[in-house]
């Protein structure tokens, strides 16, 4: 899967962390929903799915931070964190269309499709704008 004797181009890395993520997912998935095993870790926890991803990518790079203050480079963890990080980016993406595209059903707590509501187009660095820190209560969480 990780191959540290060659330069793997851009395509062999997206490949290879598709297969990781295949590897992972087929011990922690819940059926068919890619998201399932956030889903039900971000409920048990009580905080929101993306939350709960957003996290998981911060544990990720305290430990590729870890791995660099090593004597002995591990090329191979090294590379697997980051793919893992890969993969959470893109599991981060899926929940924040979910998150705009869908509400929760009072009712029945399942998500369910919003009716007439186009699409939100997320441009993160469009025109030259910065983008917007995130404060809540007054305690900036944008780091």
């Amino acid at each position: 899967m990780i191959e540290v004797n060659h330069q793997m181009s851009f395509e062999e890395i997206i490949g290879a962390c598709i297969s990781l993520k295949n590897v992972k997912q087929s011990r922690y998935k819940r059926g068919d929903d890619p998201l399932s095993a956030f889903i039900e870790s971000s409920k048990r926890a009580n905080i929101p799915t993306l939350n709960l991803i957003f996290a998981r990518i911060v544990d990720k790079e305290g430990r590729i931070a870890n791995y660099l203050q090593d004597e002995a480079v591990d090329a191979i963890g090294i590379t697997e964190e980051l793919m893992d990080t890969i993969n959470y980016s893109v599991f981060a993406i899926m929940a924040l269309q979910r998150l705009i595209n869908v509400v929760p059903d009072n009712d029945t707590d399942d998500i369910v499709p919003m009716r007439n509501v186009k699409p939100v187009k997320i441009e993160p660095l469009g025109k030259g704008m910065l983008i917007k820190r995130v404060i809540e209560d007054d305690q900036d969480l944008s780091s």
